[in-house]
C-alpha cells in the first residue's frame, strides 16, 4: 500500500514507496548478516588417514607398500617418501617405490584425497629399508638363441646385462629376460 501523503503526484508516491522498500530490504539484509556473523564458523575435519599402511615387500632398489580402503569414497592416494610427495596412485591401494639405493632406510606415509577434494591426515609413518647388494644369476640360452649373460637381481627391476632370450632360476622361480 502506498503511503498517504497529501499534495504528491502518483509518480512521487510510487518513488517514495520504492525507496521505502529498498530501505526495508537493506535493513533485512543487515539483520540477517549480523545474525549469521554471530554463529561460529564450522571447519570441516580432514578425512581419516588410509588404514593399515604397511610394507608388503622389500627389494634391493625398490619397496612395495600397501594399505586398506578407508570408509569414505577416495579420488586418489598420495604416497610420500622422506616427507616429499613421491607418487599419486589413483584409486590403487599399493605403490612400488622404486629407483632407490640398496641397504638404505626410507620414511614413507600415505594420504587419501576424497571425492570432494579434501586431503586426509597422513597415515602413521613407516621407516623401511631396501635389501643389501644385488646377486647375479648366470643364465643359459633358450633353444635357438645365441645369448649368454646374467641377470642382476635388483628386486622387481631385474634386467639382463648381456644378450637376450635368457632364463635364470633363482629361489625356485624362473626369471626371463629378453
Amino acid at each position: 500500500m502506498l503511503p498517504a501523503v497529501t499534495g504528491q503526484t502518483k509518480k512521487q508516491k510510487i518513488k517514495g514507496a520504492q525507496e521505502m522498500n529498498t530501505k526495508r530490504w537493506l535493513m533485512t539484509f543487515l539483520v540477517v548478516a549480523l545474525i549469521l556473523a554471530s554463529f561460529p564458523t564450522v571447519a570441516l575435519a580432514a578425512p581419516a588417514a588410509p588404514p593399515n599402511f604397511r610394507l608388503d615387500r622389500a627389494f634391493t632398489i625398490s619397496l612395495m607398500v600397501t594399505w586398506d580402503k578407508p570408509a569414505y569414497a577416495v579420488k586418489e592416494y598420495i604416497v610420500y617418501k622422506n616427507g616429499a610427495e613421491y607418487k599419486r596412485t589413483g584409486t590403487v591401494r599399493f605403490c612400488l617405490v622404486d629407483k632407490l639405493t640398496a641397504a638404505t632406510s626410507y620414511s614413507l606415509y600415505v594420504k587419501a584425497v576424497d571425492t570432494s577434494g579434501n586431503v586426509s591426515s597422513p597415515s602413521p609413518t613407516i621407516v623401511v629399508s631396501t635389501k643389501g647388494t644385488s646377486k647375479k644369476f648366470y643364465t643359459m640360452p633358450i633353444a635357438g638363441a645365441n645369448a649368454q649373460g646374467y641377470f642382476e637381481d635388483v628386486g622387481i627391476d631385474f634386467y639382463a646385462n648381456q644378450g637376450t632370450n635368457c632364463v635364470a632360476v633363482a629361489d625356485g622361480k624362473v626369471k626371463v629376460a629378453g
